[in-house]
């Protein structure tokens, strides 16, 4: 699968994630999620294209980290059938405003 951009080295708290990417595909959806210190991403927190289209999709999420002060965040990446989606121009950022307490 692919994967990527990333981030490490996060140290323990509270953050504001955001990612996106151009996303495109022919009659299947994308899904671009993240994976927080190797869990598996979900759907519910994706940001997604559907079929059939090409658009710019991003999505922001509210995480706590606490892994010990060596946290990272992974943007994964899926489509929901056969055939192929694309994602193009990947970003991926992560605002800390607290300290996990």
């Amino acid at each position: 699968a692919t994967v990527g951009p990333s981030l490490s080295s996060l140290g323990d708290g509270k953050y504001l994630l955001f990612f996106g990417c151009n996303q495109g595909s022919s009659g299947i959806s994308g899904y671009m999620s993240v994976s927080l210190n190797g869990s598996t991403p979900t759907d519910a927190d994706a940001c997604f294209g559907t079929g059939g289209s090409s658009s710019s999709v991003m999505r922001g999420l509210a995480v706590t980290l606490n892994s010990g002060g060596s946290n990272k965040v992974v943007a994964k990446y899926k489509s929901n059938g056969l055939g192929a989606a694309f994602f193009a121009n990947r970003w991926l950022f992560a605002l800390r405003y607290a300290n996990v307490r």
